[in-house]
C-alpha cells in the first residue's frame, strides 16, 4: 500500500504529517506553498522515480522543476507529491504530479529525449502516466544494440538450430516408416513357424505360389483374404496387413509337398515410391532383409 502525501491544503497538513510521517512532510514543507498548486489548471502529469537508498534531495526536486518550466512550459505546475515506499517493494518511491495545458503536457510526453534525461539526483524516471495518453515505460539505461560478438552468436545459434531440425525430420518421418515396416519380418518369421510346425505334423510343407493378399502393396492398410494355402497352415495375421506374403516350396507343383526347405517372401512399399521392401525366411533362417534398408 502507498504512504504518501495526497493532494491537500499544505499549511493545514504539515502539522498532522510532521507528527506522523516526518519525512514526507518535510519534503512537501521544503518544496513550499509556491510550488504547490490547489487547482490543476489541465491534464495531470505523473512523473515516477525510484531510489533503492530512500534519499531524494529537495533541491534536486526544485531543480527538476524549474528546468521544465524553462525548457517545457511555465504553465507546467506542481499539483501533488507521492512520497513514500510502496507494500513488498525494497525502494523508495517519488511520484510528482505535474499540471498544464494539454498542448504542453502532449509536447512533453511526446519528447523521448526530454523524458529519458529526467532525473531526480541519481534516481531516473522509471515510468510516466498521463489521463489522455497511453501509459510509458521507461528504463533507467537506455537499451543498447547487440553487439558484433552477440549478433554473430545469436546467428550461429540460428544456424544450428536449422541445422538440427533439417536433420531431425527426416529422421523422424524414416522412424515412423520403418516403425510401419517392421510388420514384415514379424509375419515372415510367424510363417516360417507355422509351416514347421505344419511339417512336424503331416511331414509336407505347405506351398502359396501367389502373393497374398493380390492387392498391389503401398502405404494403406488391407484385409486378409480367406480361402488360401494360409488357411490349411494355420497360419493368420493379427488384423490388417501392409504387406503381402507367399510361401516357395521348391518343386511342389501342388498345394503341399514333401520337400527338404521351402523359402517365405514378405514385400512392403510403406512409404509410396514404388519400390519393395523384401524380406524372406528359409526353414533354418530368420527373417532377412534382401533390399537396402533404405527401401521401405
Amino acid at each position: 500500500m502507498w504512504r504518501a502525501i495526497q493532494r491537500m491544503d499544505v499549511p493545514a497538513a504539515l502539522p498532522v504529517l510532521l507528527q506522523e510521517r516526518p519525512k514526507q512532510a518535510a519534503v512537501l514543507e521544503a518544496i513550499g506553498d509556491s510550488w504547490v498548486k490547489m487547482t490543476p489548471p489541465g491534464s495531470p502529469l505523473l512523473l515516477e522515480f525510484h531510489q533503492p537508498d530512500g534519499r531524494f534531495s529537495v533541491s534536486d526536486i526544485e531543480q527538476l522543476l524549474t528546468s521544465l518550466q524553462q525548457k517545457v512550459s511555465e504553465s507546467l505546475v506542481l499539483t501533488a507529491v507521492f512520497y513514500g515506499t510502496p507494500h513488498l517493494r525494497p525502494q523508495a518511491v517519488l511520484v510528482l504530479e505535474l499540471s498544464a495545458d494539454e498542448g504542453t503536457i502532449s509536447q512533453l510526453v511526446h519528447s523521448d529525449e526530454q523524458l529519458s534525461a529526467l532525473q531526480v539526483g541519481q534516481a531516473a524516471l522509471e515510468q510516466v502516466h498521463t489521463e489522455h495518453e497511453r501509459l510509458w515505460f521507461r528504463v533507467r539505461q537506455p537499451p543498447k544494440l547487440p553487439s558484433a560478438v552477440n549478433l554473430a552468436v545469436i546467428l550461429t545459434g540460428m544456424v544450428l538450430m536449422l541445422v538440427m531440425v533439417a536433420i531431425a525430420i527426416p529422421n523422424f518421418v524414416n522412424m515412423g516408416v520403418r516403425a510401419k515396416r517392421a510388420e514384415i519380418p514379424a509375419n515372415v518369421d510367424g510363417i516360417k513357424t507355422a509351416q514347421l510346425a505344419y511339417d512336424a505334423s503331416f511331414e509336407r510343407f505347405i506351398s502359396q505360389p501367389e502373393f497374398v493378399p493380390m492387392e498391389m502393396v503401398g502405404k494403406g492398410v488391407r484385409e486378409w483374404p480367406s480361402g488360401t494355402a494360409f488357411d490349411t497352415l494355420g497360419w493368420a495375421p493379427d488384423g490388417r496387413v501392409r504387406g503381402s506374403y507367399k510361401l516357395d516350396v521348391p518343386g511342389c507343383q501342388s498345394d503341399s509337398c514333401r520337400a527338404s526347405d521351402f523359402r517365405v517372401v514378405g514385400i512392403s512399399d510403406t512409404d509410396g515410391d514404388g519400390e519393395l521392401a523384401t524380406y524372406t525366411a528359409q526353414k533354418s533362417v530368420n527373417a532377412v532383409l534382401l533390399t537396402p534398408n533404405s527401401v521401405q
